[in-house]
């Protein structure tokens, strides 16, 4: 996000710590991002119906990082943060919205996350369109709702994209080309 639009409007993106059901939210833009661990049937864990769920003319993306712990991996979450907050700069509303956002999901300064590292095995992104596999509250009979669920990555091959149409989308909601 950061490249596509001023700081404090990317991290103001960020809308999954503040309770929404999609990670970010570029107004009919959203982008969904999840994490899995192994490569045998990978599976992508669903928190709701409404996550994966986009009426037009919305448009929805579903991110997909696979990672694997390892002793000496090449990433891990205080690096990560640290990253984000240097390409920040000194944009002080933005560092306290990311300081905000961050506490919201947990994360505090005070814990070493550099202890635990990852390496990435895997990355997809795919367009959530008609006849993408998922769950949303036109399937579900009315009374049910909060529903978790697993869906198999490999069947979602059909609607797969480049992650850099990704960031295009994203720099074309808000007036800006990658």
């Amino acid at each position: 996000c950061l490249k596509v639009m001023p700081a404090e409007k990317a991290v103001k993106a960020w809308t999954g710590p503040l309770g929404s059901p999609r990670d970010y939210s570029f107004g009919r833009l959203y982008v969904e991002v999840k994490s899995n661990r192994g490569t045998i049937n990978p599976k992508i864990k669903i928190s709701s119906e409404m996550q994966l769920a986009v009426q037009p003319p919305e448009e929805l993306y579903l991110c997909v990082l696979g990672l694997e712990e390892a002793p000496n991996g090449t990433i891990n979450l205080a690096d990560e943060v640290k990253q984000t907050r240097d390409a920040i700069g000194d944009d002080y509303l933005a560092i306290e919205e990311l300081a905000l956002r961050l506490a919201a999901v947990g994360y505090s300064d005070e814990v070493d996350y550099a202890v635990v590292t990852w390496d990435i095995t895997s990355e997809a992104s795919y367009q959530v369109t008609e006849g993408f596999p998922r769950i949303t509250s036109s399937n579900l009979t009315p009374g049910v709702s909060e529903v978790k669920y697993s869906i198999d990555q490999s069947k979602c091959e059909p609607f797969k994209v480049e992650l850099s149409s990704v960031e295009q989308a994203i720099g074309e909601c808000n007036g800006r080309t990658v």
